[in-house]
């Protein structure tokens, strides 16, 4: 995996590459102490944007205590698509498209 900075400018730079074993909560604490050990600046991170996984978010919250972790909107409309095509909800094509359509709305305004 990678740790990648954005500028202002929307650029990506990796800050930190790393291969896991598994991502499991002390695997994933191990990467962020070895992020904060070599970025003396790493308490000035706002903001992190992740997928959909809750051990790392829980994980990033310990770490980054004022930061705000994000969900990516990629992600996020990806998540939602998959979880309203189960039978438990018992959705129509109509209404998973007018649910996707409404949460798209939320969130690129």
């Amino acid at each position: 995996g990678s740790l990648v900075v954005t500028t202002a400018t929307e650029r990506g730079f990796p800050v930190l590459d790393f291969l896991c074993l598994d991502e499991q909560a002390p695997t994933i604490a191990k990467v962020l102490e070895t992020f904060k050990a070599w970025n003396p600046t790493w308490n000035c991170v706002r903001s992190v944007v992740i997928d959909k996984d809750f051990v790392e978010w829980r994980e990033l919250e310990k770490a980054f205590p004022l930061s705000s972790v994000l969900l990516c909107q990629f992600h996020t409309i990806s998540y939602w698509k998959k979880l309203s095509r189960r039978p438990t909800y018992g959705l129509t094509t109509s209404q998973r498209e007018q649910i996707i359509a409404h949460l798209t709305n939320l969130i690129y305004r």
